[in-house]
């Protein structure tokens, strides 16, 4: 009894004959079979498993770095989108638990001076003494009067007050013509630390020179929007990451001059590989969660799944409650079964039940944005299935753990053993000191070409804000949430600073004048990284590349076993048809077709004809 496949390809072939029986044998005199001919390439079967291990291997590599390493990993069939978004900057002095300082309440949290190694009072040598000056506490108004600048934010980090005097003009003077002519002049200075600036003293008046105190302890904090196409938000609705590059934090006490930190810059650069880690959640701050990938849902299954799902919820509901469910929108009541089931249960269920109602009334729901919030509402049975994962799991499950020194049991921190990093409701919080240490930056141990330190001279940071939608592998079964992380980065300048009159001036003002030289950290916040958007063109490069890749490898096996296999001349001629030598071939004069020179009479046959079904020409071998 004939298989099923060959019935079906039986039923086949009688359909194409019965199909090719209707055209006609010749057509505007020409044959239908010539008309209609078919060519393919003719391939030699070789059964040498050397040959087809060596083949089947590069195969093999072809496949899984186009599939599995481009495709799944790398997400290459993705067309990706620069992200654009607005950065905000907020700063503060260091204050007593974070608070905002524009409350009247809130009051100033700095570190001793005496703890402080390039202030006078300390008594360390981490800095030398020679390098040490007068610090002075300031604000955050006061040290930055101009606040914030777009993107940018400069916080200074010592400051020169200088006074200069008005000198009559000479006849050759460019302002000799006017009305206060004559060139300002500073007053000398003396103690001074680089020459003839940073000087403490300038005529007779003391502390014209002096560093910010605990300029470190002043934070930052960042906030951003994102947008591309239809994907926008803000990431006050994410978690926060921030981006480490294990190379550039700083180890030791070693000085760094000029050039060894360009050579540093330049060797230590992470080039995108940053470790990623997850900010603390400050105290009291109910922070944003990263969604799991979830099947059904990224896959668009939900919809044949929908039903079965909620099935599977309504018996587990039952088993796990033991009460009897209905269905609100029914118009269903609730049996005196569930009811009393319901009076039993306990004060962590009850409050259980309030965190489920917060929840769902709330922007973010589990943590997600608000965009995710469709994907999770499953009605009333959902949230009792959550409600009753939480009784086999623990209560805090799926929550982000604090900082060890917040939690409970543990001792709270001291004034000065704050979070250098951490997330609250408006944003995320850096000290400026953990920004320097993620660039690789020190304020004392980094000197310009001058010889200045950085805290003299000043430098600049760029803070990144990177977003992302693409994850490996479960992006291409459509996990795409949105996420970020900040990146940052020294950029290295000899000299960052601002001068400026200083607010109050002398009295004989202009002929004698006072300006101020501020010397600080600029920092530059952008929106960066893409989006990823799935495009079926991406994705036939990709498998034109792996059809490209696999042609390769049967070239490199042809060219191996052509010519440095010891089976070369096996495989030469199972690969190729050699001719005879035409010159000792001879010519029938009635066809032209070249014959072997054993044989007596043509056997020409016409091009497109079977040799073995066509008659041959016969002619007599012409006699020499």
């Amino acid at each position: 009894m004939a298989s099923p496949a060959a019935n079906h390809r039986a039923i086949l072939n009688h359909a194409l004959n019965a199909g090719a029986s209707k055209l006609p044998d010749r057509l505007f005199g020409m044959d239908t079979d010539e008309i209609l001919s078919y060519s393919t390439p003719k391939v030699v079967w070789i059964r040498n498993r050397f040959v087809g291990t060596c083949y089947y291997s590069m195969i093999t590599v072809v496949l899984l770095w186009v599939f599995v390493g481009q495709i799944l990993l790398r997400n290459e069939h993705f067309m990706r989108k620069d992200v654009m978004g607005l950065p905000r900057l907020w700063y503060s002095h260091p204050t007593v638990d974070n608070c905002d300082p524009i409350l009247p309440e809130c009051e100033a949290d700095f570190r001793n001076k005496a703890e402080l190694v390039y202030c006078r009072e300390n008594s360390g040598d981490a800095v030398k003494d020679s390098q040490k000056g007068y610090c002075k506490y300031l604000d955050r108004l006061t040290l930055i009067p101009g606040g914030v600048t777009d993107n940018k934010l400069f916080v200074p980090t010592a400051m020169e007050i200088i006074t200069e005097e008005r000198h009559p003009g000479q006849d050759d003077d460019f302002l000799a013509d006017d009305e206060h002519g004559g060139e300002y002049m500073p007053e000398p200075g003396t103690k001074c630390l680089r020459g003839q600036f940073l000087c403490e003293q300038r005529g007779g008046k003391r502390h014209q020179f002096f560093y910010v105190a605990d300029v470190k302890s002043f934070v930052v904090r960042f906030s951003s929007s994102y947008e591309r196409n239809t994907i926008r938000g803000n990431s006050l609705q994410l978690p926060g990451f921030v981006g480490i590059c294990d190379s550039l934090i700083r180890t030791g006490n070693a000085s760094r001059s000029w050039t060894e930190r360009r050579t540093a810059q330049s060797e230590q650069r992470c080039d995108g590989n940053y470790r990623i880690k997850p900010l603390t959640c400050g105290p009291n701050v109910s922070c944003a969660e990263m969604r799991n990938f979830d099947f059904m849902e990224d896959t668009g299954m939900n919809v044949m799944g929908r039903g079965l799902a909620n099935r599977v919820h309504t018996v587990t509901d039952s088993v796990i409650d033991n009460e009897t469910l209905t269905v609100d929108d029914a118009g269903g009541n609730a049996s005196k079964e569930g009811n009393s089931s319901k009076e039993n249960r306990t004060a962590d269920d009850k409050d259980d039940d309030d965190d489920d109602d917060k929840d769902d009334d709330g922007p973010i729901v589990a943590g997600r944005p608000e965009a995710d919030v469709a994907l999770l509402a499953r009605g009333r049975r959902t949230r009792r299935l959550k409600k009753s994962h939480r009784r086999f799991l623990g209560k805090n499950h799926g929550k982000l753990q604090l900082d060890p020194r917040l939690e409970k049991g543990h001792t709270p921190p001291t004034p000065h053993d704050k979070l250098d990093q951490f997330s609250d409701n408006w944003g995320d919080v850096f000290t400026l000191g953990r920004l320097l240490q993620l660039a690789g930056a020190d304020l004392d141990l980094d000197h310009n070409l001058d010889g200045w330190t950085t805290r003299q001279s000043g430098t600049a940071i760029e803070v990144l804000a990177v977003y992302n939608n693409l994850y490996p592998l479960l992006s291409t079964f459509g996990y795409k949430p949105v996420q970020y992380h900040y990146t940052v980065n020294e950029l290295m300048l000899p000299y960052v600073s601002r001068t400026s009159l200083s607010p109050v001036q002398p009295p004989d003002y202009p002929n004698s004048r006072t300006y101020e030289n501020r010397y600080g950290v600029l920092i530059s916040f952008k929106v960066s990284g893409s989006f990823g958007f799935f495009n079926p063109v991406y994705l036939i490069l990709m498998l034109t590349a792996a059809l490209a890749l696999t042609a390769t490898a049967s070239t490199v096996t042809d060219l191996f076993f052509l010519y440095l296999s010891d089976q070369r001349d096996n495989f030469f001629h199972l690969k190729y048809d050699v001719s005879p030598d035409f010159s000792e071939m001879w010519r029938c004069d009635k066809c032209g077709f070249y014959n072997l020179d054993d044989t007596e009479t043509c056997g020409g046959v016409e091009k497109f004809c079977c040799p073995k079904t066509t008659p041959h020409c016969g002619a007599e071998r012409p006699k020499q």
